[in-house]
């Protein structure tokens, strides 16, 4: 199969087994996901995860594909075979990095880095998670039926106190 990839930040994951290939897209398309059947590569089906998707990652069978929607600051879980969503977590920090897939002890855990930093943070949606919640670094992990991701505190209203008063002792003469 060959996908023409004109776009430098377009993104194309073949699933373990091969039998579809996953791409999402560049500004301004990075809502959307395509999947590719690799036998008859035809799109079966276009998914709209979320704003600004920018990683996915398989578990090791393919049997799901972890997709992050960085705007959106989730998490989506996806059945491969019938494209349904599995899971939605809400992550409350928006993910900087791709997925890890893993397991132990027979569980099936993905982990991630999250967090903005730096002046990024300012592009960013007003109603992303960046400006609702303290945005500090952290790594988070699931497992699918786990319980939901613990949200980061709050931001407080900063409050800018009352400048001091401008007159001297000279003022008062």
């Amino acid at each position: 199969i060959e996908i023409r990839n004109d776009e430098l930040d377009d993104l194309v994951i073949a699933r373990p087994d091969a039998r579809q290939v996953w791409v999402n897209f560049a500004f301004p398309d990075n809502g959307l996901v395509q999947v590719i059947d690799a036998e008859t590569r035809q799109v079966a089906t276009t998914l709209a995860p979320g704003r600004a998707v920018l990683h996915m990652e398989f578990t090791p069978r393919g049997e799901a594909v972890w997709v992050s929607a960085r705007d959106d600051d989730r998490v989506i879980v996806y059945d491969t075979a019938t494209f349904a969503p599995l899971a939605t977590l809400e992550v409350g920090t928006a993910i900087m990095a791709a997925p890890a897939s893993y397991e132990l002890d027979g569980e099936q855990y993905v982990a991630v880095i999250a967090g903005l930093g730096g002046m990024v943070a300012s592009s960013y949606p007003r109603e992303s998670a960046a400006h609702t919640y303290q945005n500090y670094g952290r790594v988070l992990a699931w497992k699918l039926g786990g319980g939901p991701t613990p949200l980061p505190r709050l931001r407080e209203k900063a409050v800018t106190p009352e400048p001091p008063s401008l007159a001297t002792d000279s003022d008062s003469a």
